[in-house]
């Protein structure tokens, strides 16, 4: 996986740290990649993944999920509280990005 600005055949161009083992993503089919996201809500544009519908589905994340509070003891952030337009509700690394 990579991240970062593309190239002229559509190729990102920086190393992410899925490369490097330090980022996971879990249960993508539940858990959706939004953009135009600044805070959560259905008007929110899926790019990758599944539908995020906390609440309705149990295979959403939270911020009480057991995996979502294990993960973050562990020392990971997760991506459904990335600052900015992007919300990425099945990802969790050291940086949270």
């Amino acid at each position: 996986m990579s991240r970062g600005p593309t190239d002229g055949r559509g190729n990102r161009t920086e190393i992410s740290n899925h490369s490097f083992g330090a980022a996971v993503d879990l249960n993508e089919e539940n858990n959706g990649l939004y953009e135009k996201c600044f805070a959560w809500s259905k008007k929110c544009a899926l790019r990758k993944g599944g539908r995020y519908r906390p609440g309705e589905d149990p295979l959403s994340l939270r911020e009480e999920s057991p995996a979502v509070v294990e993960l973050k003891k562990a020392g990971f952030l997760w991506g459904g509280r990335i600052a900015g337009n992007q919300k990425d509700f099945m990802h969790f690394s050291p940086t949270g990005y």
